[in-house]
C-alpha cells in the first residue's frame, strides 16, 4: 500500500536543502528591496523638509520685505509728520517712539 503512495507522487521532489536555500535567497532579496525602499522613502522625507525650509526662509524674507516697504512707503511719512507735529508745541520724542505713534496713527 505505501508503495503505490509513493508511486503515485510526482517524481520531481527538490531536495529540502535547495528548497531552503531558494527560500533564503529570495527573503534575501525582499530584505535587500525592503530596505532599499526604506533609504529612498527617509531621503525624500529629507529632501522635503529641506524644500519646505527653503520655502519658508523665502517667505520669511518676503514678509521681512513687505514690512520695509511699508515701513518706507507709509511709516517714516507718519513719523516726519507727527514729529513737524511735535516740535511745533516744542515736544521731542525718539524715533522708536516717532515710530510706535506713527504706527498708532496709521493703525497698523
Amino acid at each position: 500500500m505505501l508503495s503505490h503512495i509513493f508511486r503515485s507522487t510526482p517524481s520531481k521532489i527538490t531536495p529540502l536543502s535547495t528548497r531552503i536555500a531558494q527560500r533564503s535567497m529570495q527573503s534575501l532579496a525582499d530584505q535587500i528591496k525592503s530596505k532599499e525602499r526604506v533609504e529612498e522613502d527617509r531621503y525624500m522625507r529629507a529632501q522635503e523638509e529641506a524644500w519646505k525650509e527653503k520655502l519658508r526662509e523665502l517667505k520669511a524674507m518676503e514678509e521681512h520685505e513687505r514690512e520695509e516697504a511699508l515701513h518706507s512707503a507709509v511709516v517714516n511719512p507718519v513719523m516726519a509728520d507727527v514729529e513737524a507735529m511735535l516740535k511745533t508745541t516744542g515736544d521731542s520724542v525718539s524715533k522708536d517712539g516717532l515710530e510706535l505713534l506713527a504706527k498708532w496713527k496709521i493703525d497698523v
